[in-house]
């Protein structure tokens, strides 16, 4: 399942947190539809255990914004609903969220969730970091960020996030908050 999502904001309004919050959403949404064990891969991925029982990757959330004298978002979101029955080559296996409801109201729960979560972060951009940790694929585990920007690779133990959305890493005593522009590959 595909589908977007179009909201306008202020171009003063930091909506940097806005992928997790879509992550939390779905992930809280989904598990209101399924038995499945679902956990975020932060910032923008969901998780479940796929057939072989190892988490695999069942949904991606994609944020786009433009910003001119008012500041336009787009937000996608794919979902498997069904096994994927070609063979694929990822650092990660492929999972599906197996849910009893037919993909339109799958879709007005889900489409309704996210509108009325986007009501919610306009007035107040940020995250609950309590809403993320029941679903936090990372938390706990031993991490390598790498910094595109910078080339610098940063190893530490996943320790939650901040309500900026960054994920917190811990090195040698000391927390660091990692923002989206770094990529986390679990070690």
């Amino acid at each position: 399942m595909l589908f977007s999502l179009v909201t306008e904001f202020s171009v003063k309004q930091d909506v940097s947190a806005w992928p997790v919050q879509v992550a939390i959403t779905l992930a809280q949404t989904l598990s209101d539809t399924t038995s499945q064990t679902l956990r975020i891969k932060w910032p923008n991925d969901l998780y479940t255990t796929g057939v072989d029982q190892s988490m695999g990757k069942c949904a991606g959330i994609l944020v786009e914004s433009s910003i001119g004298q008012s500041g336009r978002m787009i937000t996608g979101v794919g979902i498997n609903l069904s096994p994927i029955r070609c063979q694929v080559t990822t650092e990660y296996p492929i999972a599906y969220i197996d849910t009893p409801l037919d993909k339109k109201t799958l879709l007005l729960r889900l489409a309704n969730a996210l509108y009325l979560s986007w009501q919610t972060f306009f007035n107040h951009p940020g995250v609950n970091p309590d809403n993320f940790r029941p679903f936090d694929l990372l938390f706990n585990r031993s991490l390598i960020a790498f910094d595109s920007n910078t080339n610098k690779e940063t190893v530490g133990t996943g320790q939650g996030i901040n309500s900026a959305g960054q994920l917190l890493l811990l090195q040698q005593g000391n927390l660091t908050a990692l923002t989206s522009q770094q990529r986390i590959r679990i070690i």
